[in-house]
């Protein structure tokens, strides 16, 4: 028998075994989405932050589009329509390239940081914390992922103050950052 039709009927009774074998059995389970940490704060900024054509006041800064920082603006609240003469709109479009290039900046600065392997829903995650309260306390948190400590829950959730007071906004946010962390 030639050498070809041996590994072909080889390959056959290999299958037919394994079709045998595996009558029955359950299914593999589905594979998880591949959504990458992009896709999945394209959505989760929008979602949370709403769209703001105009500038407002944002606790420190001005902000507009989907919460990212009005370019160029003042740190001190010269009152919205003062904002909204001296800085202008931002359409949804350039809200959106806004906030991403924000995203791939924040990403940028915490990446060198992190010390351990994180899945893309956990990237999102941080990221989106890095977004909402700047990189510095990412780095607080960013200590407490790398070496894994059995308290991260409560050092993430405890980013919960707006000027030193509870805030059941940013309780909401931190929330649901810990359970994209989670899925």
């Amino acid at each position: 028998m030639p050498k070809t039709n041996k590994i072909v009927i080889t390959a056959a009774l290999f299958l037919a075994f394994m079709l045998f074998f595996l009558k029955g059995k359950a299914a593999p389970k589905k594979a998880r989405s591949m959504s990458t940490y992009l896709d999945i704060l394209k959505n989760a900024i929008p979602a949370h932050e709403g769209f703001s054509s105009v500038p407002y006041w944002d606790f420190k800064q001005w902000s507009w589009g989907y919460g990212s920082r009005v370019p160029g603006s003042d740190s001190i609240n010269i009152g919205k329509a003062a904002a909204l003469k001296k800085y202008g709109k931002v359409t949804e479009a350039e809200a959106l390239a806004q906030m991403l290039q924000y995203i791939d900046t924040f990403w940028a600065q915490i990446r060198p940081k992190i010390k351990v392997l994180l899945n893309e829903q956990q990237k999102a995650a941080l990221i989106q914390f890095t977004y909402a309260l700047g990189p510095g306390n990412a780095f607080n948190l960013i200590k407490y992922i790398n070496v894994n400590d059995p308290n991260l829950k409560n050092h993430w959730l405890s980013y919960n103050k707006v000027a030193g007071k509870v805030n059941k906004y940013t309780q909401l946010l931190r929330q649901k950052e810990w359970d994209m962390w989670n899925s």
